[in-house]
């Protein structure tokens, strides 16, 4: 099945980068205009503007938004859209990511429940550059950059966290009770989407509390 005819909302975090976010909608909306889209903001009350600009573009790009009065982080705010999602699949895009390629014609394999861009980390979330597993990277980790959740799945586990690597409790527990439902796919090296670094921390750094 492709990943367009599933039941599926994709969400994302965004964090005071409307010109990132509104590229990141616009490139969805390239390839398809009718998938759900939430936005879910953390920016805070003090920046209005961000909220102001992204809701002027709501209509015409076809997506909703969640703003909350504080940095929900983008660990903790993925949870939440997860949790909240009405849908069976939920997509989840960084807010600086773009798409480039058709990901929505992607064929998942069957009984996988979560696909990501391809990670190894080791037990504090840090990655091995060369993408092998060994004695201290060892943990496949679904990159929340471009990843495909079932909802009803995720819910068993430990939930996304504030942390560098938000999905590290969860993708070691995961590790270790059903490796096998994890299917890790390089779309960066495929052409899906673009990796042109850290658009969130690049502009407001660690100091937005671990983002």
């Amino acid at each position: 099945m492709k990943i367009k005819d599933l039941n599926i909302e994709v969400i994302s975090v965004n964090y005071r980068t409307p010109d990132l976010t509104e590229r990141m909608i616009k490139s969805i909306r390239q390839f398809n205009q009718d998938i759900p889209l939430r936005i879910i903001d953390g920016s805070g009350l003090e920046w209005s503007e961000n909220n102001c600009h992204l809701r002027s573009i709501m209509k015409e790009f076809k997506f909703n938004m969640t703003v909350f009065n504080h940095n929900i982080h983008h660990g903790p705010g993925m949870d939440w859209g997860i949790k909240s999602s009405e849908n069976e699949w939920v997509l989840t895009i960084d807010s600086d990511q773009f798409i480039m390629k058709d990901v929505f014609e992607y064929e998942i394999p069957e009984n996988k429940f979560f696909i990501g861009q391809k990670c190894i980390v080791n037990k504090d979330g840090f990655g091995n550059k060369g993408q092998e597993i060994n004695d201290e990277y060892n943990i496949l980790y679904p990159h929340p950059r471009l990843c495909l959740i079932k909802v009803s799945e995720y819910k068993k586990y430990t939930p996304f966290i504030l942390h560098g690597a938000p999905c590290i409790s969860t993708w070691t527990e995961v590790n270790l009770k059903d490796v096998d439902s994890i299917h890790m796919i390089d779309f960066i090296g495929e052409g899906y989407i673009n990796n042109e670094g850290k658009g969130t921390l690049e502009r407001w750094g660690w100091g937005v509390n671990g983002w």
